[in-house]
């Protein structure tokens, strides 16, 4: 019986548009995640990106929602401009029975200097989305006999499937400043608003959703970049259009220190982060004071690994005790010597 509520549910979300995408609090470990046109903003000129979340463990335990991402971009200069492309996996796995989605994209960027240390990027990507349900434990109201449940009953629901691949396209705009170090950018996601129902191809389709972003670093030495501060915030939105009304903000900051100065600019860097999570729904609703997340990065010659945990003060905390989710993301520079822009922390 439990696994026809979460049936009903998911239908109901589903022919109602509540489908969201997975949101990520460490979102600048994963650039490409958030805005195409961020493939290629880095120092090197090749760079391995991975992201790990577990959600809402203490209150779905085994079935908590697990997240993974993975990407690769690289670039190559022409004079002061750069062409970037990358690719990047994403796959999401969340209750009982068990449903899953998978994302694979590819991607492609070109960056043009406006004028000295002032650059303005279009990114594009296209890619498959896959969504499906492990229906091999479920159990319907019709397969329960007078001896109990029987598998062999049939089910007489209507599923036209338990799986489906469609295409999806995102597009985003990117500003950045070099000398400065700040960045902001803004990224459509879904443009084709491809299909998302068990039920028929057109009942329900993904709105087109909307992401803004922005960052700033700020050095707080007065000779040197031993002691900085990036300030970044992240507003999504699931659809622009009447379908989905969730949307999300992610505001925070980033206190870096330099432990070690290296030869070749193989420093070492400790940082501390915290951010908060703000969402609201659908219209009329309030909005609601999600999370905390603190934030801690280890950096050695551009290799950074984090790990940050999201501290649930929801109305959820009551079930959750405060333990919303984990996160680690780790950044892997395959190609560090480049004669290209130095990229602005995002």
């Amino acid at each position: 019986m439990r696994n026809l509520f979460f049936i009903i549910f998911l239908l109901f979300a589903t022919l109602n548009g509540l489908g969201q995408d997975m949101h990520f609090s460490q979102y600048q470990l994963i650039p490409m995640a958030t805005n195409p046109s961020l493939a290629g903003v880095m120092k090197g000129n090749h760079r391995l990106s991975g992201n790990l979340r577990h959600q809402w463990n203490s209150i779905a335990g085994t079935n908590a929602w697990r997240h993974a991402f993975f990407s690769y971009d690289g670039r190559k200069c022409e004079g002061h401009n750069y062409f970037a492309w990358g690719a990047h996996l994403q796959s999401d796995q969340m209750g009982e029975p068990a449903f899953f989605t998978t994302t694979a994209a590819a991607t492609i960027a070109y960056h043009q200097r406006l004028e000295r240390g002032l650059y303005l990027s279009a990114g594009a990507s296209v890619g498959a989305l896959n969504y499906r349900i492990d229906n091999s434990g479920m159990s319907f109201d019709e397969q329960f006999g007078a001896t109990g449940f029987d598998p062999g009953l049939p089910s007489l629901e209507n599923f036209e499937r338990f799986s489906r691949t469609v295409p999806s396209l995102s597009a985003g705009l990117l500003l950045f400043n070099t000398k400065d170090g700040w960045t902001i950018g803004a990224a459509l996601h879904h443009i084709n608003q491809p299909s998302y129902s068990f039920l028929d191809k057109d009942a329900n389709r993904l709105g087109m959703g909307v992401s803004l972003h922005a960052s700033a670093t700020i050095s707080l030495s007065a000779m040197s970049e031993k002691n900085k501060v990036t300030v970044r915030g992240l507003f999504r939105r699931q659809s622009v259009f009447a379908n989905s009304r969730q949307w999300f903000l992610l505001p925070g900051a980033t206190w870096s220190y330099r432990l070690h100065k290296g030869q070749q600019g193989q420093d070492q860097h400790f940082s501390l982060g915290l951010s908060c999570r703000i969402s609201g729904h659908t219209k009329g609703q309030p909005v609601t004071f999600d999370a905390f997340i603190p934030a801690a990065y280890f950096e050695w010659d551009d290799y950074v690994l984090g790990f940050s945990y999201d501290v649930n003060v929801s109305a959820a905390k009551k079930k959750s005790y405060l333990r919303g989710g984990w996160e680690v993301s780790i950044t892997c520079p395959i190609s560090r010597k480049s004669k290209c822009v130095v990229c602005p922390d995002l």
